[in-house]
């Protein structure tokens, strides 16, 4: 099929990345700006044209909030509930420097056990609930 009738016919995804960054025990989880309903939530971003994910993710937390990941193993990909267009793709990593900054999208964050968790999108809590123990 010609790529001119593909994008015709066939549904436009956005490609999301979302990450579950550990130091030891805890989850790094971000105070977003422009969420409503749960301001709380792991660090997320839109990967750019050509951009490998794991590029994306560590790219958007370091210009998010300063902080330096490594960015490991993938654990899931889904597609967004309230977004049914987002597709979305999840690795674990860990912290391992950088100092927060806040920014237009994040203004704190926080590192949390599971149990201490502050009210983070139901999606993002099943996600911890699987990969926490």
């Amino acid at each position: 099929m010609h790529p001119i009738v593909q994008r015709l016919v066939f549904p436009q995804f956005s490609i999301g990345m979302v990450g579950v960054i550990r130091q030891d025990d805890r989850f790094l989880v971000l105070r977003h700006t422009y969420r409503r309903r749960y301001p709380w939530g792991l660090p997320t971003g839109f990967l750019e044209h050509g951009e490998q994910p794991l590029d994306g993710l560590r790219r958007e937390i370091r210009e998010e909030v300063g902080l330096q990941v490594e960015i490991g193993e993938l654990l899931a990909t889904y597609i967004d509930f309230e977004r049914p267009d987002l597709v979305n793709i999840v690795y674990g990593g860990r912290l391992v420097g950088g100092q927060f900054s806040a920014s237009a999208e994040v203004s704190g964050y926080g590192l949390f056990a599971l149990d201490d968790l502050p009210p983070i999108p139901p999606e993002q809590r099943q996600l911890l609930d699987l990969v926490g123990a």
